[in-house]
């Protein structure tokens, strides 16, 4: 996207919003390839074409999306060996208490995005293994059952007690999962 920003600005504003939203676009469609956000993608991009062309003096348009476009290959082709389409196969470990399990019936996908964890980081010269959360308390723990019933609360269709944030960041991850 700051490519996108720097090649068009000593153009106008509007010719700017229109390079670096069609960049942010196509680099977000690369990045959830194989998910079911495109359309999510796509109507943003819609709605900030409609508003900034509705408000916009003349500019070449066509232009300003090619300077996108062109952007946002450059940041697909720099992500080309991060490391995101690397085969991890997931273990889901012994079914007792603390290890991952499927929590569906009948689902038989494995966890969305295992290789996660070892893909090359967007802008940061660490590992993701440095942002790994904390272990879970060991099932012999006092604060075992705290944390279980704090999952059950929030994980419940009907929560009284997830927040908005909870549930909107829970439909974020189910939808890049097939259903």
């Amino acid at each position: 996207m700051y490519k996108a920003a720097v090649k068009s600005e000593t153009k106008s504003l509007e010719f700017q919003q229109i390079a670096v939203s069609y960049a942010a676009h196509n680099a977000l469609t690369w990045i959830f390839h194989g998910t079911r956000l495109y359309p999510y993608i796509d109507n943003a991009l819609k709605t900030i074409q409609t508003n900034i062309l509705a408000t916009s003096s003349s500019f070449n348009k066509t232009e300003a999306i090619l300077i996108g476009r062109h952007a946002a290959a450059e940041v697909v082709a720099s992500r080309t060996d991060d490391g995101l389409n690397e085969f991890v196969d997931y273990d889901f470990g012994r079914p007792v208490p603390g290890v991952y399990q499927l929590t569906l019936k009948n689902y038989s996908l494995p966890p969305d995005n295992p290789q996660v964890p070892y893909m090359k980081l967007f802008g940061i010269n660490k590992s993701a293994l440095d942002y790994l959360a904390p272990p879970p308390p060991s099932v012999n723990d006092t604060s075992y059952e705290s944390y279980v019933a704090h999952v059950k609360a929030i994980g419940i269709a009907n929560s009284t007690t997830r927040t908005q944030e909870q549930t909107e960041i829970a439909l974020f991850w189910r939808e890049s999962a097939p259903m």
